[in-house]
């Protein structure tokens, strides 16, 4: 055992017991004062002092005259990683509008609490089994923790099954138990169809395009959910799927107008979508919302500037990065996150294009 330094002498001697009990040196009981500073080679008054601050702490208990009960004392825990790795298939250059800001503003505020942030882009990502790829990649970057920004389902199971402190940014695949933070698209779908049944539709449609994603999951779930809550006006609900093309999106719209009972109103996924649905439905000749009604699941700068405004849901971009530095911060210190969806919320945008059905 180390000898107190004369500098700080009470908290040197502090110091110093404290080792001595989480090395075993002592069992059930300290030593008498006598004994411990001969052994310590301090005065009987800083001793006192010491000891009184480990009873402040709970590490020890005065025994009234006999000698102090040492309570159980946890090891050390091994020093935390201030680096946080960051996962993504795509390059920063590559990264949409919103996934640069996240990373930008998650980079500003972990470094001011003393963490760094490095991204790692790699197509090798994509490969079936690409655990030969992250194995060298953790070994070779021992981080605090993980982010994974839109990696594929093999990825996600493979930091699932290695245990590695793991956050995923979006949400998780399809039998995949790892903490994530996300917009609540399931209640956002739900309660955008309660809107439309409200004002008395009873065809809605989901336009969306065949992303394998856990938003698409949840927001089909949600879609159908308030589809189906009682309350409102009974409707019928439909998939109106597309390939993420212009060309596409029309020629869903084409096909969904022509069917037997065409929904008189439908949720858009993504916000460039839901502008390029409502401009192709004015080329038809149909008023929004006077002969249909649509709703953006999604907001973003372009959608805003579309008029009529199109009604949507929105968030504080700010408030996002903010709780996912928080959960960031955490998985770094404690090690783990339970393995839950952390959400948020966004916010009805009511704008101008839902109405009631045409007659």
């Amino acid at each position: 055992m180390r000898l107190p330094k004369r500098s700080s002498l009470i908290s040197e001697t502090v110091r110093a017991l404290r080792e001595g009990i989480s090395a075993g040196e002592w069992n059930l009981h300290l030593p008498g004062e006598r004994t411990l500073c001969v052994r310590l080679q301090v005065s009987r008054s800083t001793l006192r002092e010491a000891l009184r601050s480990l009873e402040r702490q709970r590490l020890v208990s005065s025994g009234g005259g006999r000698a102090r009960k040492i309570h159980q004392v946890r090891a050390s825990a091994p020093p935390v990683s201030r680096e946080i790795g960051v996962l993504s298939l795509r390059a920063v250059q590559s990264l949409s509008s919103q996934s640069a800001y996240y990373l930008n503003e998650l980079r500003e505020r972990l470094q001011d609490v003393g963490f760094q942030v490095r991204l790692f882009s790699d197509q090798r990502l994509q490969r079936v089994h690409p655990q030969k790829f992250l194995e060298n990649l953790l070994q070779e970057n021992r981080f605090g923790a993980w982010l994974l920004f839109s990696v594929p389902a093999a990825v996600q199971r493979w930091f699932q099954a290695r245990g590695v402190p793991t956050l995923v940014v979006g949400s998780c695949h399809e039998g995949v138990r790892l903490p994530s933070f996300d917009l609540d698209l399931h209640a956002v779908c739900r309660h955008a169809v309660g809107l439309l049944r409200a004002r008395g539709h009873q065809h809605v449609g989901l336009l969306r395009w065949p992303q394998k994603t856990g938003g698409m999951r949840a927001s089909e779930e949600g879609f159908f959910e308030g589809a189906a809550l009682p309350g409102h006006t009974p409707c019928q609900a439909q998939l109106i799927t597309h390939e993420a093309t212009p060309e596409s999106i029309c020629l869903s719209l084409d096909r969904m107008l022509a069917s037997r009972h065409p929904p008189t109103g439908i949720v858009v996924c993504e916000p460039g979508f839901a502008v390029c649905a409502a401009s192709y439905l004015f080329s038809r000749k149909l008023s929004l919302p006077q002969d249909f009604s649509l709703i953006s699941r999604d907001d973003n700068e372009m959608v805003a500037c579309f008029r009529p405004e199109i009604t949507r849901y929105g968030y504080r971009r700010p408030v996002f990065a903010h709780r996912l530095s928080r959960l960031t911060v955490q998985l770094a210190l404690q090690g783990s996150l339970p393995a839950k969806n952390y959400l948020l919320l966004p916010k009805l945008i009511p704008g101008r294009t839902v109405g009631p059905p045409a007659s």
